[in-house]
């Protein structure tokens, strides 16, 4: 065997060349560790994030983050843990189809009519919320599931059943109800100080509800992600998240408080059998918006609408007289920088929910730091006179101009 002599010549030489790629190497490999650690300063979209169900999906939540690095990626690493907590809590509080262990919510309150209960605090204030605006909202939980079913069905002959505008007997039983949500002898949660409450259900009401399979008396529909975005961002706020902005796929936008710059906000209108895109809201301070339509937009919008093939709509929108589906207008918009979705949609559904616009109903939801903007006939209305309003729908084909008119003084 021949021995190979290695030679010392250019051993330090050698060594302070491995030493030389050594630390290139850690140096590598601590920029690209740090490269996946740390976060660009800006805007950012943050998702729940849960082996819980949740209420995130049906959430867009836009934070600005104003430090970039690993300071960016911990705050990052924070809001994402308050946010997914809120939204599991938010899921659990107000569903209407499961229970659990050791929490009082909307689904154990049915299943436990005329018995007191303690429920969450968060709870207890909607309900609070409903009664300062005598709202019976809540009370219509079987028509929503009914049309639940509606908007569950994938062709037009299968809307028959469910549809009040086609079958006089469906139109019939859905009155039915109407007459039972509205009347406080029938139903009506009693509120007992203390985060307590009853569900006091008559036994007629019972007997009608359980023969008709339709025992969810209570469930708060369309208004529901009204009082989740309030929760979610009055959450996030309470830990010191302020820079951000929440907007659920039905319509509800709720501002963290914080200074965040302009932003844009679509404006969307049902014309000719479709969406369009009618014009771009921009604004120069955080705002809470309600927007109130009734067409859907995003694919989650199949659980709260459904459109014939001849372009008819059938939406969530209940008028609490004959449990029909109403709308004065098929696009509403309420904003302001600080009152709540809640309350805006609260008083706002009374506008909305009916055959005919009334003007004197609209102008009394404007006030001091609230403003208004309707469409109607491909014109946009306001009543912000210096409203920022662009990309205005220009036409495409045949379809017409859309214009702005701001509302004239009385």
């Amino acid at each position: 065997m021949e021995r190979i002599q290695i030679s010392e010549k250019n051993f330090g030489r050698r060594m302070v060349l491995f030493l030389l790629c050594l630390v290139v190497g850690v140096s590598g490999l601590s920029y690209g560790v740090y490269s996946l650690l740390s976060t660009d300063a800006g805007w950012m979209t943050v998702e729940a994030v849960s082996d819980q169900i949740h209420c995130g999906s049906e959430f867009t939540f836009e934070y600005l983050l104003e430090k970039g690095g690993m300071a960016g990626s911990d705050e990052l690493r924070k809001v994402r843990f308050a946010y997914s907590d809120a939204a599991v809590k938010a899921y659990q509080l107000f569903t209407t189809t499961e229970s659990f262990e050791d929490l009082r919510n909307l689904y154990y309150i049915n299943q436990h009519p005329n018995e007191e209960i303690e429920v969450d605090p968060v709870l207890y204030q909607a309900f609070q919320s409903m009664g300062d605006q005598d709202s019976r909202v809540v009370y219509m939980g079987p028509l929503f599931s009914l049309y639940q079913d509606l908007f569950f069905c994938q062709e037009d002959w299968e809307t028959y059943d469910f549809d009040p505008y086609q079958n006089p007997e469906t139109a019939a039983f859905y009155r039915e109800l109407a007459a039972f949500a509205a009347d406080p002898a029938h139903v009506q949660v009693e509120l007992l100080g203390e985060n307590r409450l009853r569900l006091n259900v008559s036994e007629e009401y019972r007997s009608y509800a359980q023969e008709a399979g339709r025992e969810s008396y209570l469930d708060f529909g369309w208004l529901r992600n009204a009082f989740v975005a309030d929760f979610l961002a009055d959450t996030l706020m309470e830990q010191g998240f302020t820079s951000g902005i929440l907007t659920s796929y039905d319509g509800y936008t709720r501002s963290l408080g914080g200074a965040v710059g302009n932003f844009g906000y679509r404006l969307f209108d049902w014309y000719d059998g479709g969406v369009i895109t009618a014009a771009q809201i921009v604004f120069d301070e955080p705002v809470n918006l309600v927007n109130f339509r009734t067409f859907p937009i995003k694919e989650e919008d199949g659980n709260r609408s459904y459109v014939l093939k001849d372009g008819t709509l059938r939406h969530t929108y209940l008028d609490g007289a004959d449990g029909f589906c109403r709308a004065a207008v098929d696009t509403l918009l309420v904003y302001s920088p600080e009152d709540s979705c809640a309350e805006m949609a609260l008083e706002a559904a009374p506008v909305f929910i009916g055959d005919t616009l009334s003007r004197d109903l609209l102008r009394k939801l404007r006030r001091e730091d609230r403003e208004v903007v309707t469409i109607e006939d491909r014109v946009v209305f306001h009543s912000q006179p210096d409203l920022s309003l662009n990309e205005l729908y220009t036409g495409e084909g045949e379809k017409a101009l859309y214009r702005e008119e701001a509302w004239k003084e009385e």
